[in-house]
């Protein structure tokens, strides 16, 4: 699926894909991780955790990810060092932010995968819920 723009999300058929930069070869390697998906009060992912992220995919990871172009594409992004968490915010959604208060309401913790390239570059993240 080729896209103009990169980063990009979608979250459809309850499948939450956060493409963070293109890539021209076949996504043969994956790791897989359990994420924490933060819910609104319309069932809509609003953004997700991930719990461990250097001990399970190693610090290399970090390394190659593009925070700024993150955080300039509307997504809000952080990692914690001391906890080893990684936190990912959806944009939000305009009509959603008009009748609440963007609030987390559920909480819930899904198998997950991050698809990285031929140079361990951190491509793609997919959740099923």
């Amino acid at each position: 699926m080729p896209h103009e723009a990169y980063p990009w999300f979608s979250r459809e058929n309850n499948k939450l894909i956060v493409a963070l930069r293109q890539s021209n070869e076949p996504l043969r390697k994956f790791i897989s991780i359990r994420l924490v998906l933060d819910f609104n009060g319309f069932g809509d992912v609003m953004g997700f955790e991930i719990i461990n992220l250097k001990y399970f995919a190693g610090t290399k990871i970090l390394n190659n990810l593009d925070f700024e172009s993150l955080t300039s594409s509307g997504m809000k992004c952080s990692y914690n060092e001391e906890t080893d968490v990684f936190y990912l915010r959806l944009p939000d959604d305009p009509l959603y932010v008009l009748v609440s208060s963007g609030n987390v309401l559920d909480q819930r913790s899904v198998d997950g995968k991050l698809f990285l390239d031929s140079e361990e570059r951190l491509v793609r993240i997919e959740a099923e819920y």
